[in-house]
């Protein structure tokens, strides 16, 4: 038992086990199932959650009345085996190299059938190699190295499968016989986290904030571990542009939003880049860029009016404004406020929507 692992926290364990003494020889699966609580992605609310391994332990029986049993039942066993990708993907397929030994010193086998059964169903051998391998015989003593093609389930959750494998062989004078044994073979789902096109708001000045919106999805058949948000560019952000989903579930969709600050006007680029780890612990990024073309201020702020550089406008009172303001003052002035107002409006108009849009979200998870 383990109170707490904290991110990145790993720990050992090492369990001593013992072989019961009529064990018979061959390789046995030892399932290793791991409980824990997982916080929550919403509300922090704790989720049971299981993760189940398999280990290949391979047994001899040293016994001497083992030993003589061996003299007259010749005993073949899958003594290693590897797959070419390391694990099996969903709705694809991969190579099984098994390695086949005769465990007995003194007599062939031969006549060798091997078929295969898998859990669930979740593996069926390719068109290309065939639903059985054939092995003329094997020496005593001897191991034979045989490649088989499987195709895995599209919708096969993440996890381990045991495959079943029958042999049926014959000893030097004929005898039939019959021996099953067992491989794990771990499968994993490609992620699929589908990202809509990026909004931003229709007008863009320098100095005040935009909107960065999109939606994402996870389209696959897998969790998205610490799924994190965040976006970056050529710009300042407002604080709370990171967000952290945590665990994000097959089906399940989100929104994301930031409000970035250009600081020069033209084009300026920037990104959404999503972070998170897939069902083998691995971290994955996926970016997703865009562009904002960035105004000056309205009003004359960033570059000259004709108008108001004419020498006759000029220091000239405008209107009964008080103290004789020169034109060119209110009309900075007035560009300024219409600015923030516009600003100010935009941003309460898109934080009511952003918490609506929250509540709505969390109500119908």
């Amino acid at each position: 038992m383990v109170d707490s692992l904290k991110a990145g926290e790993s720990k050992s364990f090492e369990f001593v086990l013992t072989a019961l003494t009529d064990t018979p020889t061959k390789n046995y699966p030892i399932a290793i199932n791991v409980e824990y609580d997982d916080e929550g992605a919403l509300g922090g609310n704790k989720e049971k959650q299981t993760v189940t391994q398999y280990v290949g332990v391979y047994v001899e029986n040293t016994k001497d009345d083992e030993k003589k049993e061996n003299t007259s039942t010749p005993r073949i066993i899958i003594d290693r085996y590897s797959i070419s990708s390391g694990q099996a993907v969903a709705g694809k397929s991969f190579e099984l190299e098994l390695s086949i030994l005769n465990t007995h010193k003194d007599i062939d086998v031969g006549n060798i059938g091997i078929s295969f059964l898998a859990d669930e169903g979740v593996f069926l051998p390719a068109a290309e190699s065939g639903s059985t391998i054939f092995i003329d015989e094997i020496k005593a003593g001897a191991r034979v190295v045989k490649k088989m093609t499987f195709v895995t389930k599209f919708d096969a959750a993440p996890k381990s499968y045991l495959l079943n494998i029958n042999f049926e062989y014959e000893d030097e004078q004929k005898k039939a016989y019959n021996l099953k044994e067992s491989i794990s073979i771990p499968v994993m789902q490609e992620h699929r986290l589908e990202i809509s096109e990026i909004q931003t708001g229709m007008e863009a000045f320098i100095g005040q904030p935009i909107p960065v919106t999109l939606n994402f999805y996870n389209m696959g058949k897998s969790t998205l571990s610490n799924l994190m948000v965040k976006c970056k560019g050529d710009f300042e952000l407002q604080p709370g542009s990171d967000y952290f989903v945590g665990n994000f579930e097959p089906g399940r969709s989100d929104y994301y939003e930031a409000y970035v600050i250009p600081n020069k006007e033209g084009q300026v680029k920037g990104s959404v880049v999503f972070t998170f780890e897939d069902n083998k612990g691995e971290v994955k990024e996926i970016e997703k860029e865009f562009e904002i073309f960035v105004q000056g201020m309205p009003g004359g702020m960033m570059g000259e009016d004709p108008m108001i550089m004419d020498p006759d406008i000029i220091g000239k009172p405008v209107g009964n404004a008080p103290g004789g303001f020169p034109g060119r003052i209110v009309l900075i002035i007035a560009g300024i406020s219409v600015a923030v107002i516009i600003g100010v409006v935009v941003l309460i108009v898109v934080l009511i929507k952003r918490k609506k849009a929250r509540a709505d979200l969390y109500e119908n998870f």
